[in-house]
């Protein structure tokens, strides 16, 4: 089960093709796995602990199945919980990234009006919203006022016409 997890305790096969619903019961089944496999390492631990004080009290053999299964109980934790600050890393290298390929005149990000990189489905929408305003606006209503019979040319002059006169 650790092997196809990532640092940061998100799976590789977990993404938009599983419901929110699903990915909560996968997450809350991780959970219950680390709680359990942590109650036991306490438990059997213990019991070695004691074990170990009542047969050889002068030496303590019992670190060694404590620190081995430690390190197994810490990954397990790391592959549920995700390491500290790697999230945050993560989003600081993307924001500096994008900050960095942001003003080189190649680049495929957009801004918004307040300067925020916007996705393409973003910048969409806001088209279509502008398109929407020109549409119902009277400026297109004045293009079907407009006489049908005459040339392109005449009709685009006389809605400019229009317009610059208001």
């Amino acid at each position: 089960m650790c092997t196809s997890k990532m640092f940061g305790g998100r799976q590789s096969a977990e993404g938009p093709s599983l419901s929110v619903e699903e990915r909560a019961d996968r997450h809350v089944r991780r959970l219950q796995g680390f709680y359990a496999h942590l109650a036991v390492y306490v438990g059997v631990n213990a019991m070695l602990v004691v074990i170990n004080l009542l047969t050889s009290p002068g030496v303590f053999w019992a670190i060694w199945p404590i620190l081995g299964w430690g390190v197994k109980l810490g990954a397990h934790a790391v592959a549920v919980f995700g390491l500290p600050g790697v999230a945050d890393w993560k989003a600081w290298a993307r924001r500096s990234y994008i900050q960095r390929h942001m003003d080189r005149p190649s680049s495929r990000l957009n801004r918004n009006d307040e300067g925020v990189p916007e996705s393409e489905a973003e910048r969409l929408r806001r088209r279509i919203e502008h398109l929407e305003a020109i549409v119902t606006s009277a400026d297109w209503d004045l293009l079907s006022d407009l006489d049908d019979d005459a040339p392109a040319d005449e009709r685009a002059a006389a809605l400019a016409d229009d317009v610059v006169s208001r």
